[in-house]
């Protein structure tokens, strides 16, 4: 014997499990990723070479989980941008013409960014969920943390607020779970399509 023998049968076979025949050894880098068109062997859930995920179990839940983040982001704005206009609109029969006037520019304040969260909370858990644009995902998540983060800091400017309120009202629902889906989209690119 020279030293060679074929394919060992699978109770032997440690480096590949899943390698039976020869037939199969000959095809095993018969696949191609995707994104970056390389070879990549059969059994693998992940493209070695630019890290995309093949099958469609490998592409993690993160992107989901923060296109939800997203979502959840935006109905808070949202309830937050009508319960502003409301205020706008009534805010002279709810108090004296002083205290409203005192409101008045931290209900503008509180619309325009609640605003700016809801559309850009929408586009980064549209871009995220469906994996299209990286570029768009991080700008409009980026963007709706941003929003958040100037609508807790408005609430702590307000005229009579109280820090616990600002934490339950306008930091955990509006700039935690954007900050946090952020956080966790930034190192998914490859998982984009281009």
């Amino acid at each position: 014997m020279c030293g060679l023998r074929a394919v060992p049968s699978p109770k032997e076979n440690k480096v590949f499990p899943k390698v039976n025949s020869l037939y199969h050894v000959a095809f095993l880098m018969a696949s191609t990723c995707p994104k970056c068109g390389r070879n990549v062997p059969d059994y693998s859930a992940y493209c070695p070479h630019c890290g995309f995920g093949i099958s469609p179990h490998a592409r993690t839940s993160r992107i989901y989980f923060t296109s939800l983040l997203m979502v959840i982001a935006s109905v808070g704005s949202l309830i937050l941008l009508v319960l502003s206009a409301r205020a706008l609109l009534y805010v002279e029969t709810w108090y004296p013409l002083v205290a409203a006037q005192s409101w008045f520019v931290f209900n503008w304040m509180f619309l325009l960014l609640s605003l700016c969260e809801v559309v850009s909370g929408v586009v980064a858990a549209f871009f995220c969920y469906r994996r299209r644009s990286f570029r768009w995902a991080t700008t409009s998540a980026v963007l709706c943390t941003l929003s958040g983060g100037g609508i807790w800091l408005v609430s702590l400017l307000a005229p009579s607020y109280q820090v616990w309120q600002s934490i339950l009202y306008y930091f955990l629902p509006m700039f935690l779970p954007p900050l946090v889906g952020t956080i966790l989209l930034f190192p998914r690119r490859q998982e984009f399509e281009r």
